[in-house]
């Protein structure tokens, strides 16, 4: 079984009122995003209310757009967008459970403060990399590349070295790995000179030899990379190409968050793992509520199901999170 590195961002988006006249998301987004959607979802469709999901607080979604399949329920979409952009989790959570109460299985990703839900019939098989990439490319800037005489140096690159916090996550001599993160980095561009000022979570030590080449500072949405020898702003990988993918291919980690908006459970422990002399419990009653996202693959599912189907260890989930599941 893997051991995880976790990674706990929770920003969300969700759009208002089927068909109704969007506020806050651009109107270029909205329409590239029903489009992408759509070959998910088509045919014979009907709208789903907003109402269907949430009874109250609904002033607080912007804008909102849900379609079922009527031949085939188990196609569904939404697009949702907070008032103002703002995050809120207990309204938020309305959405993750109208999903996780009809699916084992299903999909979410945050493009540009606008969240977006997909189930399908192969549960897992919508790009998001792909769907981002092609409706954010319209609203690119003047952008600039890493310096060619860095990439240059990095082209003699035969071993990278992958940590976390100075922690050696692996290494790899695999020359398809290091053709990959040097095609992530050739593809990277930046916009102007202003940054997020949150920090990088990997790096990467770039090796030809026994010598160190540079090391790629790398964010934890597997997209913004710096080299170090480089005193700038980051930089956004612009093809397909996810670092933290890369990284699960070659070491023990996997990139999760627990998503648990339980503001009230019944008072008691509840049993949902038991490995060899161990017994795992959910702090309360609430098995239908813990969901677990993996990064990767922008799949969610109940924590219950992730464990009870291999897809992640207890005893991890537990030292991740010892305050939700507790080990016993």
């Amino acid at each position: 079984m893997k051991k995880t590195l976790f990674i706990s961002f929770l920003v969300l988006i969700l759009l208002t009122g089927c068909g109704s006249k969007s506020k806050g998301i651009d109107e270029k987004l909205e329409n590239c995003l029903i489009d992408e959607l759509t070959g998910f979802v088509h045919g014979n469709v009907e709208e789903i209310p907003l109402s269907d999901i949430m009874e109250k607080d609904t002033e607080k979604i912007e804008y909102y757009r849900g379609v079922v399949s009527k031949e085939h329920p188990e196609l569904m979409y939404l697009i949702v967008y907070p008032k103002n952009g703002l995050y809120d989790a207990s309204v938020m959570s309305a959405f993750d459970y109208y999903f996780s109460s009809r699916f084992d299985i299903f999909q979410k990703m945050e493009i540009d403060s606008v969240t977006i839900y997909v189930h399908t019939i192969n549960n897992n098989d919508a790009s998001f990399e792909y769907i981002s990439n092609k409706c954010l490319k319209k609203y690119e800037a003047k952008t600039s590349k890493i310096p060619t005489d860095t990439l240059d140096k990095l082209d003699s690159t035969n071993r990278i070295v992958f940590k976390m916090n100075e922690k050696i996550l692996g290494e790899t001599q695999d020359k398809g790995i290091i053709k990959e993160v040097l095609n992530g980095l050739a593809s990277s561009k930046k916009e102007g000179e202003n940054c997020l000022e949150d920090g990088y979570g990997l790096s990467f030590e770039m090796y030809d030899g026994d010598n160190l080449i540079d090391t790629i500072y790398v964010w934890n949405d597997g997209k913004r990379v710096l080299p170090a020898s480089l005193n700038d702003c980051y930089y956004t990988i612009s093809n397909e190409i996810d670092f933290r993918k890369t990284v699960e291919k070659i070491t023990d980690f996997i990139f999760y968050t627990l998503m648990d908006y339980t503001g009230s459970c019944d008072d008691a422990l509840e049993l949902i793992a038991t490995m060899g002399d161990s017994k795992y419990y959910l702090s309360c009653i609430k098995s239908d509520k813990v969901l677990i996202k993996f990064m990767t693959s922008s799949e969610v599912m109940t924590l219950k199901y992730a464990i009870e189907h291999y897809y992640i260890s207890p005893e991890v989930v537990a030292n991740d999170y010892p305050d939700i599941l507790i080990k016993k």
